[in-house]
């Protein structure tokens, strides 16, 4: 056990923390490729609204 614990030096927990970004980014990537090249509904046009003209209290 204690040559376990001397063998965590910096510069394995700098190695430890650029591969958790490398991860990361790479996850990130994965992501948004899934997402940028995904199939969107399709576009129906908005329905129609009635426009309503109304005075000052509300009233047609």
């Amino acid at each position: 056990m204690v040559e376990f614990l001397h063998s965590l030096t910096p510069d394995f927990f700098d190695a430890l923390v650029l591969a958790v970004i490398m991860i990361g980014l790479a996850l990130a990537a994965v992501r948004l490729y899934s997402d940028f090249t995904r199939k969107l509904p399709p576009q129906n046009p908005p329905p129609a609204q009635k426009h309503e003209v109304t005075d000052k209290q509300g009233r047609p």
